[in-house]
């Protein structure tokens, strides 16, 4: 009875023995895979990165973007300076030299005006004008009485006076063609007999300018 209480406690403990073998190979077998593994890590993070390669070609230009809205106009610029002062009109001589009885003689046409003078069998100068320009506008003036002869709208082929009163003056005459452009402006004398001049009865005499606007 002894003997068999004896070798079961002796199975009992070869196997309690044999059980704490195998934990602790188990225990020992997983060790080395989880240092490798921390090896492995340890190695990878030690790696070193290589030299930069060097640097590519630059790549084609893009496309052009669209166009934008436009923009809003910006303020007025400051007013210029002043232009030079324009060429001088044309000074072109009015004269009228006669003796009694002598019919009407054009003595001046330009812009749409026509001048005729005339010398009367008294020896009295007559100066008139005639439209060729239908609209056009007149002012002829005695500097010293002041009679004047006004035109604002003329008629085709309208005749007027350029000496309003007639007397032996001087006068002056601004005249705008129909056309709206045309500019004439004189100055001029008239004399009835009691000249030096030979054969000269009746004299008209000053200057005329022209301008185009």
């Amino acid at each position: 009875m002894r003997n068999l209480l004896g070798r079961r406690a002796g199975v009992a403990l070869t196997l309690s023995v044999l059980v704490a073998a195998l934990v602790a190979g188990v225990a020992v077998a997983q060790q080395p895979t989880s240092g490798a593994t921390r090896g492995a890590v340890a190695h990878s993070s030690k790696s070193k990165r290589g030299p930069r390669g060097p640097r590519g070609p630059v790549g084609p230009h893009g496309l052009n973007g669209s166009a934008g809205p436009q923009g809003g106009q910006g303020p007025a610029g400051p007013q210029g300076p002043a232009g030079p002062a324009g060429p001088a009109g044309v000074a072109i001589p009015l004269i009228f030299k006669a003796q009694v009885s002598t019919s009407n003689t054009r003595i001046f046409e330009w812009g749409g005006l026509l001048i005729n003078a005339s010398c009367s069998s008294g020896g009295a100068t007559s100066l008139s004008g005639v439209s060729e320009i239908e609209g056009s506008l007149v002012r002829a003036t005695d500097v010293v009485t002041g009679a004047a002869e006004i035109t604002n709208n003329t008629k085709l082929n309208d005749q007027f006076t350029l000496t309003p009163g007639g007397a032996e003056n001087n006068y002056i005459l601004t005249y705008l063609g129909g056309n709206g452009s045309s500019i004439v402006t004189g100055n001029y004398g008239l004399a009835n007999g009691g000249m030096r001049l030979v054969n000269v009865s009746c004299a008209v005499f000053g200057t005329m300018q022209i301008a185009a606007g």
